[in-house]
């Protein structure tokens, strides 16, 4: 139990945020841990950074950078299991296949 004194500034940080109260390891130490380095350059890959570092080593940007583009594809396979179960099976299919291609290529990088 944490007294009081260390509990509620971190609730009303946490409110004004509007985050969780924990740490949650899937987005805040990589999902949404990334920043772009130029602001105006989208989403690419190749321009998104870590927001908050722990070691700052290559090794741990390049780990966690990788995750931030691979779910940056989750829409794609969402988009062609729904066309999957529409009349257009097929186009869904060839959809779920070319982004589970471009996952697994930028996986190979971790």
């Amino acid at each position: 139990m944490l007294p009081p004194q260390l509990t509620q500034p971190l609730e009303w940080v946490t409110y004004k945020l509007d985050v969780y109260l924990w740490l949650d390891y899937h987005y805040a130490y990589s999902l949404g841990n990334w920043v772009k380095k130029v602001h105006n350059a989208g989403c690419k890959y190749t321009n998104l950074d870590m927001a908050c570092k722990f070691s700052g080593t290559s090794d741990e940007i390049g780990f966690i950078m990788v995750h931030v583009d691979i779910n940056s594809h989750s829409p794609n396979l969402i988009k062609g299991i729904k066309l999957f179960n529409s009349e257009t099976k097929l186009e869904g299919l060839e959809l779920i296949l070319c982004t589970i291609e471009k996952i697994n290529e930028r996986r190979k990088t971790m």
